[in-house]
């Protein structure tokens, strides 16, 4: 499979406890990915105070990301060209989980679904 486009991965994972035996977070970065970025579909939603508009996109994305398990993730997202993350609920966020292709027993790439929230 060629990959024309690149995708930043970023998510959070959880860390060892603190003292108080609450869970820390852990920031992971996976910068420069190989992928393919289909558009799907766009939706707008106006509402009495205020209108947003929805992209969402299909992801295929290298194995090089090592993208762990969905109950081992919190809060993944991806930048790519306009949809940059930044901070909070910024860049594409996952719209589901992300499905691990397998080809002859190997991880062949991921599939997810995307989605931008504007407005």
């Amino acid at each position: 499979m060629i990959f024309h486009d690149r995708v930043t991965v970023v998510y959070k994972i959880d860390g060892p406890k603190d003292p108080f035996n609450n869970p820390t977070k852990i920031d992971v970065t996976v910068p420069d990915v190989p992928a393919e970025v289909f558009s799907l579909d766009s939706d707008v939603s106006i509402s009495s105070d205020l209108a947003s508009v929805i992209n969402r996109y299909r992801l295929i994305i290298h194995p090089m990301a090592d993208i762990p398990a969905k109950n081992a993730v919190n809060e993944l997202r991806f930048s790519w060209g306009p949809y940059q993350v930044t901070g909070n609920y910024s860049g594409l966020i996952a719209d589901g989980a992300v499905e691990r292709h397998v080809i002859r027993g190997r991880l062949h790439h991921y599939e997810v679904i995307c989605k931008s929230v504007v407005g």
